[in-house]
């Protein structure tokens, strides 16, 4: 199994526009992200709507890239082979950037953040049958004359404040594979494909004066590592969840 890239979201209710507060941020943030913002006259930024990003950003090491709106902050990152094969070394990076994203935020938001939630993907290269046999054996009955070229399903469950969805489907791509010392070759591939999207936005929806928090998102990651560590296997032997 693969982690192959992360989405972090957290949103605020809007933030004034103050290019003091951004260029706080942009020193709590530039030792990590090389990063760009949005120039123009106070007259003029006015009238930018708040969801559009004041501040982008790549990390210096290029597996992540950072966008920060007056209402919004997202985080994505793509892992690479140092990182994808280990739950724990991309769980660890992706704790870093969210807190130094909250860290950033913290005195400009308060108690203002509405909701959070992660996204991650992961790819199961080790299976032995077709993915899509997989799939319409163990979550979609479905059948045709015609052979299914890509199939997907979807599931949503809720755990107190929180949504979890699970996204399941095959995932086709190219792959390089070193031949010899000196060349490689490529292939077509078709992966099982499982993403587990957590957020904290059913307590923001259901619940009077909701307040989310940095604890909220810590408990989005945790919940994705169990489910990544856990729960996938049972996914793949169409075992029952422990959600």
């Amino acid at each position: 199994m693969k982690i192959i890239n992360a989405q972090i979201n957290i949103l605020f209710k809007s933030i004034k526009e103050d290019k003091k507060i951004i260029e706080d941020m942009i020193n709590k943030l530039s030792e990590s992200y090389n990063l760009a913002k949005m120039e123009g006259k106070d007259s003029e930024m006015e009238d930018i709507p708040y969801s559009i990003p004041r501040i982008i950003g790549k990390s210096k090491h290029g597996h992540s890239q950072i966008s920060i709106s007056l209402n919004r902050a997202e985080i994505s990152i793509v892992f690479d082979e140092s990182f994808y094969e280990s739950i724990e070394n991309c769980i660890t990076y992706i704790r870093e950037k969210s807190k130094e994203v909250y860290d950033s935020l913290k005195s400009f938001v308060e108690e203002r953040y509405l909701f959070s939630g992660i996204t991650v993907t992961t790819i199961i290269d080790e299976l032995n049958e077709n993915p899509i046999d997989t799939i319409t054996s163990k979550f979609v009955k479905i059948k045709a004359k015609k052979e299914l070229y890509d199939v997907s399903t979807k599931f949503a469950y809720v755990k107190e404040n929180h949504f979890i969805n699970i996204n399941i489907s095959n995932a086709r791509g190219i792959e390089e594979i070193q031949d010899n010392i000196n060349s490689s070759i490529t292939k077509k591939v078709n992966y099982l494909s499982i993403t587990f999207d957590v957020n904290d936005k059913y307590g923001f929806s259901e619940k009077t004066n909701y307040q989310s928090d940095y604890n909220k998102l810590v408990e989005n990651i945790r919940l994705v590592e169990r489910l990544c560590r856990e729960e996938i296997p049972k996914l793949i032997k169409g075992e029952e969840l422990d959600i």
